[in-house]
């Protein structure tokens, strides 16, 4: 982190989001304390990197795009597991990522093992293999779109096109 007063917002963000998800108990943070204090450390490395710049407004939006790929992913592989004909075709696709910077694909890959119905399988660099309940599913798309919002996160600049 540049200085103090980023360090003093990750902060009450971090603890403000740790307290609303712990229902607000005392004792939790016995596990918030450290879990807050890795995060923030996490934050400062990803901020300390020379070539990049992290956009925390960028990630705030990012959290409705990912809330309705979850919503729409889990509901298509309920769907899919309450079918009477269980429907999934897995199939490995290759995705190159255009994101330059190592944290920002990280990023981006613990965001597509979240999303129900993907997985990052390989990844080899830029180069990354995903495994998908239905070939053609709309689970691409969502990378894609994930994707981006990604970058703008990292560096503000949008990708081009990323699948072959």
């Amino acid at each position: 982190m540049t200085n103090g007063r980023s360090t003093l917002l990750t902060t009450i963000f971090l603890a403000t989001i740790w307290w609303l998800l712990s229902d607000q108990q005392t004792s939790s943070w016995l596990i918030g304390i450290p879990t807050v204090g890795f995060a923030i450390w996490v934050a400062s490395r990803l901020q300390s990197s020379p070539d990049s710049t992290f956009s925390w407004i960028a990630l705030l939006r990012l959290l409705p795009l990912f809330f309705r790929e979850s919503i729409q992913g889990g509901l298509t592989v309920a769907v899919r597991v309450l079918s009477p004909r269980l429907v999934v075709h897995p199939t490995l696709v290759d995705f190159h990522s255009t994101l330059q910077q190592p944290a920002a694909r990280v990023f981006f890959i613990v965001c597509v093992n979240l999303l129900p119905g993907t997985l990052i399988a390989r990844h080899n660099g830029a180069h990354l293999t995903a495994h998908l309940l239905e070939a053609d599913s709309d689970a691409l798309d969502g990378m894609r779109n994930l994707e981006q919002a990604v970058a703008r996160i990292f560096d503000n600049q949008q990708p081009v096109e990323t699948c072959r």
